[in-house]
């Protein structure tokens, strides 16, 4: 996946059941889409958790693999 947003979509999950799994506003996983390298560990891992991927996956630099 290239981001988040890539990895949300490729599922056909809306923004507001990740943030209601996860526990934060609708606002604030949208905020999280936009700015991924600010995400806290805790919620990048539940959200991937969430939508079947793992951390590597979504936010690993693509040119570290």
């Amino acid at each position: 996946m290239e981001t988040l947003r890539e990895a949300r979509r490729a599922k056909r999950i809306t923004g507001k059941e990740v943030a209601e799994h996860i526990g934060v506003s609708e606002r604030m996983y949208y905020y999280y889409e936009s700015h991924q390298d600010g995400i806290k560990i805790d919620k990048a891992k539940a959200i991937c958790d969430f939508l079947g991927y793992t951390l590597d996956e979504i936010f690993l630099p693509k040119n570290v693999k």
